[in-house]
């Protein structure tokens, strides 16, 4: 599972480094996205890989952190810091500037954090890898911690429905986001009042969202007529919020996906 996950994400890598120059940053970040959807939906319907997967999800979350620390303060203080000389500040300066190439293609308004000017750190926080990661992986690690561990309580007894949580974050930001962005930018004309999104590109969401979801109940063993009608009512319902949310989606769709899913 580990070499083909490494698979995808160099894969990935090496086509969004040759379709950059000739792409928006919002289609090269969809490559990702559809990266994640390949590398984890195996893992989602496997229930003996959801526990390394939610642990997988948390060390990838400190590591992305830890580049983003590197590249936003150790970067603007290497000169000072006396303890890195010779070849090894030679070959951080190199790596550390390819990889602040590379992350400066995803650098968007609503998806970095500009810090105060008195701060040592000298670049923005591109915050878009980081939230999509907490996108997928919010739904998984609360339906790992508190819904599946309360199975055996007869209080809050599980059922098979909920596991429809753990592709969530996938249906919604993977998938329904991309859609609507790759579709809408393409052949959207009509657009939702006071947005720029388009109608088209929120009903490629939606209909990309249901047969996601679909093909992942059925492979799991819980597709029901109850289960589908609630997951084309939540994904109608964030197909819309999708079209006039000015946050940034990929922390917002999975969440508000949920609490819709859970409350029907």
């Amino acid at each position: 599972t580990s070499i083909a996950w490494c698979c995808i994400i160099a894969c990935s890598i090496i086509v969004t480094a040759m379709t950059r120059k000739q792409t928006s940053k919002t289609r090269i970040r969809k490559i990702f996205h559809l990266a994640v959807v390949i590398m984890f939906s195996p893992a989602i319907v496997l229930s003996s890989l959801q526990s390394f997967l939610s642990l997988c999800l948390g060390v990838a979350l400190c590591m992305f952190i830890l580049v983003e620390f590197i590249r936003c303060f150790l970067l603007a203080n290497i000169a000072a810091i006396s303890a890195i000389k010779g070849s090894l500040l030679d070959f951080i300066k190199t790596s550390s500037s390819i990889v602040d190439g590379f992350m400066n293609s995803f650098e968007e308004n609503n998806h970095s954090i500009a810090l105060p000017t008195g701060l040592v750190f000298c670049k923005p926080i591109i915050f878009s890898h980081i939230s999509l990661l907490l996108g997928i992986a919010s739904t998984i690690w609360i339906y790992c911690r508190f819904i599946s561990s309360l199975g055996s309580q007869p209080i809050a007894r599980d059922d098979d429905s909920r596991k429809v949580l753990l592709f969530l974050g996938l249906a919604t930001v993977g998938v329904g986001d991309s859609a609507a962005s790759v579709f809408g930018s393409l052949y959207g004309v009509l657009k939702w009042s006071g947005t720029k999104k388009t109608l088209f590109g929120s009903f490629a969401a939606f209909v990309n969202m249901c047969w996601y979801s679909w093909i992942m109940q059925y492979v799991m063993d819980i597709l029901t007529l109850r289960t589908s009608i609630c997951v084309m009512l939540t994904m109608a319902l964030t197909a819309l919020a999708e079209a006039f949310t000015t946050e940034n989606d990929n922390i917002y769709l999975p969440l508000y996906s949920m609490i819709i899913f859970l409350s029907l």
